[in-house]
């Protein structure tokens, strides 16, 4: 595996020349995958199941649209994070607050992106979107509890709450992500996303866009663990953090290649959603074969940074190519 990867690198002496069929000649190891979500997904299941305070049939409402939201994802970002943190030698359960954060503040936004007045979507996880399931303002609410519910995690990773770090890190933890999710991030990219007064023009202001709403993601459960480690700006942490946004656009352009040549069956969402409504995607900006190509160059670079970080694992690795080429 290592060997066909670094035959790539000295292949291509520029990475932008790779394409689709040069990523579909990388080998996976699927046993490390499988083995590795083995060790993880069951704790961080258990963890992501919220419990009614008390009996009061609205409350318990809420919890139900809640534990919807955040059933049947696939839980890339926290099998990253993860990821991550095995190859820095650090236990799993030491990151699993931060874990279980970073996939309610995933599975929020995706209620929110499809909500009616933003994208629209009657389907998502192969059944009906949340705000169908329950309605719009019930949706809207669970919105603000995931987000209030994945904050409240955070805190029980310093020493005061019983965990691992020092509570000043986890302080500059928890600003770290306010920034990441807020005004000046995920939240900025999606209002550049719908924003029809000022349209999207260009593949690098789609880029920008994608950096915002999709790459900060994934940097998002690659950095913590750096933060908590109190290396924020060590080359390795640097390294990742060029990493996930690669791996950012990996997930974007192949999210927007599926919306455009699947159906909502194949692919367990409403598609044709952004041809539906006018959006500027990798898709009208490349082309289906350039959209594959991007995907190719990106995993190839993300391949570097991994190098570069001197983490470069086989479950890693292995994630990033099966992401690269996921069905759905």
């Amino acid at each position: 595996m290592i060997l066909s990867i670094v035959l790539c690198f000295e292949f291509f002496s520029h990475l932008d020349a790779a394409c689709w069929q040069d990523l579909e000649k990388l080998t996976v190891n699927m046993q490390s995958l499988v083995d590795f979500n083995g060790r993880v997904l069951k704790g961080l299941n258990h963890r992501l199941q919220v419990h009614p305070q008390n009996q009061d049939p609205s409350h318990e409402t809420l919890v139900k649209a809640m534990n919807y939201a955040l059933e049947g994802g696939k839980r890339t970002r926290a099998l990253l994070m993860f990821a991550v943190a095995e190859a820095l030698q650090i236990p799993a359960d030491h990151l699993m607050p931060a874990a279980v954060a970073v996939e309610c503040f995933q599975a929020a936004s995706i209620v929110c992106d499809d909500l009616p007045q933003q994208d629209n979507a009657d389907l998502r996880r192969g059944r009906l979107a949340l705000h169908r399931q329950f309605s719009e303002s019930t949706a809207q609410l669970a919105i603000i509890a995931l987000i209030a519910y994945g904050y409240q995690q955070l805190p029980s990773l310093g020493s005061e709450y019983g965990g691992h770090y020092p509570d000043g890190k986890v302080l500059r933890l928890i600003d770290y992500v306010s920034q990441a999710i807020g005004m000046n991030g995920l939240t900025w990219g999606q209002v550049l996303d719908l924003d029809r007064n000022h349209p999207i023009r260009n593949f690098d202001q789609l880029k920008a866009a994608t950096f915002l709403k999709t790459g900060l993601a994934f940097e998002a459960s690659v950095y913590p663990a750096f933060i908590l480690l109190g290396e924020p700006q060590s080359p390795r942490a640097l390294a990742m953090k060029e990493f996930a946004r690669e791996v950012g656009v990996i997930f974007q352009a192949q999210d927007d290649y599926l919306d455009a040549t699947k159906s909502a069956d194949q692919i367990g969402k409403s598609a044709g959603i952004d041809s539906r409504n006018g959006t500027k995607t990798y898709v009208t900006e490349l082309g289906l074969d350039g959209v594959l190509n991007q995907i190719a160059n990106s995993t190839f670079r993300a391949l570097e940074h991994l190098r570069d970080a001197g983490l470069e694992t086989d479950v890693l690795r292995s994630g990033v190519i099966g992401l690269a080429r996921r069905p759905k």
